[in-house]
């Protein structure tokens, strides 16, 4: 019974490890987004603005 519960125990722990591995090689490929040089006013590039209705 223990050692069948040892072997659960470190098998999540091996799959979390390769979930992380996983997670940082896929890290890398995130595109960093550069901003524009131009000055763009917020309609021009589509923001909208929500009335929270606070002053």
């Amino acid at each position: 019974m223990n050692e069948a519960m040892l072997h659960g125990i470190n098998f999540t722990f091996f799959i979390s490890t390769l979930i992380a591995v996983i997670a940082l090689i896929l890290a890398f490929f995130i595109k960093r987004v550069k901003p524009n040089q131009e000055d763009k006013t917020d309609e021009e590039v589509g923001v909208q603005h929500v009335d929270t209705g606070k002053e």
